[in-house]
């Protein structure tokens, strides 16, 4: 057989004699570290959200830390027989149609048990009632031998589930909706992780927590939304890659933390990173690629690539980050390119007086501070979405920022790489063992 492939466009072209009904695609997608949807082992994120999901509920120890087996769970798998053990479904929306049933107060679990992509053009709701709880995971749902039954009996248990392997892909509209009553003292949470999303995301209404844990939302028509209505809302973002994020009214607070924020499609026009002037934010080791706007800031290790704007700046502190010049935050601690401008600064005025010279005038000051700005700023080896080096700082980057956070590694999304100490550790042996 002889098939075409352009591999520019994405299209293969088969003779009319082969008949061929479907095509089937593997992939492997290269990552400078664990961030974003993909197949590697999520396992520590996953027992720490199964934590927050079992509030209320049971858990069992002796099944990998996850849940007990009275939550409600729920396969989605697009290769296995549907009369197979566990309650499977052909598609996502069928799962969660059968989740929107359940009463108010559930805990529910459903795996995406293949990285198959699934596309819908019609809106897909999630509803989550007062006090109920559900995890959507890409990963495996083991059969394990069943309690109780004849030796060698296998079957699907609710409760266990692992977080690897696969990275489900949903292409459509996401609507999460919160039905809880308007002054619920426990509105539900809904927990994302490991998934691929290609689509407008939309979350309205009362809710306690949504959390994206090692997802990546592509760019759409419109950024992820949070409506005017949910003002007891948690808002997390963990090791995840992220469009444009809008909030529209007051919230709990937004938590980011370990992510790249302000995915754009080529050639689209900038927009914040971050919209969300009624929400406390704190952000930790996370690259915004776009302006960022919050009522108060708290953040650490981060880049920031536009200007960022607090509007009450008498709470809060901004440490180890790199901070554009135009921005209006909290007061700020060993931040660049301030940091570096303040420490060429004083030793122009020590050495003027060493000298018995006058002091440096404002505008020799001033020259000063805008070489460093031009200088000391964030270099990328890429921005566009689908390069292996996405976020990550250039080598020609200013050491002040490739070296700048608090643990002495680069500032942003990749700090926990500890980069910076890798290439020292391998100077040292190069030195000890080489020529």
């Amino acid at each position: 057989r002889v098939a075409a492939l352009d591999v520019r466009r994405g299209r293969i072209a088969f003779p009319a004699s082969a008949n061929v009904q479907q095509v089937w695609l593997q992939a492997a997608h290269g990552s400078v570290a664990d961030i974003g949807g993909g197949p590697y082992d999520r396992g520590g994120a996953l027992r720490a959200a199964s934590s927050s999901l079992s509030q209320g509920t049971a858990t069992d120890a002796d099944q990998g830390g996850f849940l007990a087996p009275t939550v409600w769970q729920a396969g989605v798998t697009h290769l296995l027989p549907l009369g197979s053990t566990g309650q499977l479904f052909a598609t996502l929306r069928d799962a969660i149609a059968a989740w929107n049933a359940l009463p108010a107060g559930s805990t529910g679990v459903i795996v995406l048990m293949d990285s198959l992509s699934e596309a819908d053009s019609a809106p897909l709701a999630v509803n989550i009632a007062e006090g109920s709880r559900l995890m959507i995971v890409s990963g495996q749902w083991p059969l394990v031998p069943v309690p109780g039954a004849l030796p060698g009996t296998l079957g699907r248990l609710a409760g266990r589930f692992d977080a690897r392997d696969v990275r489900a892909h949903w292409q459509g509209q996401l609507q999460v909706l919160g039905t809880a009553a308007a002054g619920s003292g426990n509105p539900g949470a809904l927990f994302v992780n490991g998934l691929l999303l290609q689509g407008p995301l939309a979350i309205s209404g009362p809710l306690g927590q949504v959390e994206l844990a090692h997802c990546t939302v592509l760019p759409s028509a419109s950024p992820i939304t949070v409506g005017n209505d949910s003002p007891r809302l948690l808002l997390r973002v963990l090791q995840s890659l992220t469009a444009p994020i809008a909030v529209a009214g007051p919230v709990t607070g937004i938590s980011v933390a370990d992510s790249i924020v302000g995915l754009l499609d080529e050639g689209a026009p900038p927009q914040p990173a971050l919209d969300a002037p009624a929400a406390a934010l704190d952000l930790l080791r996370t690259t915004f690629l776009g302006a960022v706007h919050g009522l108060t800031l708290s953040a650490s290790d981060c880049i920031f690539d536009a200007p960022a704007t607090a509007e009450r700046r008498q709470s809060g502190c901004v440490r180890f980050c790199y901070v554009p010049p135009a921005s209006q935050v909290p007061r700020r601690y060993r931040c660049q390119p301030q940091l570096e401008g303040d420490t060429r600064i004083a030793a122009l005025r020590a050495a003027a007086l060493a000298a018995g010279l006058p002091p440096p005038t404002a505008a020799a000051e001033a020259v000063v501070r805008a070489e460093v700005e031009a200088t000391v700023r964030p270099l990328f080896t890429a921005r566009r979405y689908g390069d292996p080096a996405l976020g990550q700082l250039d080598e020609r980057c200013a050491t002040q920022i490739r070296t700048g956070a608090e643990s002495g590694a680069e500032m942003g999304a990749y700090e926990r790489l500890r980069q910076p100490q890798r290439e020292a550790n391998l100077r040292d042996a190069l030195t000890e063992y080489l020529r």
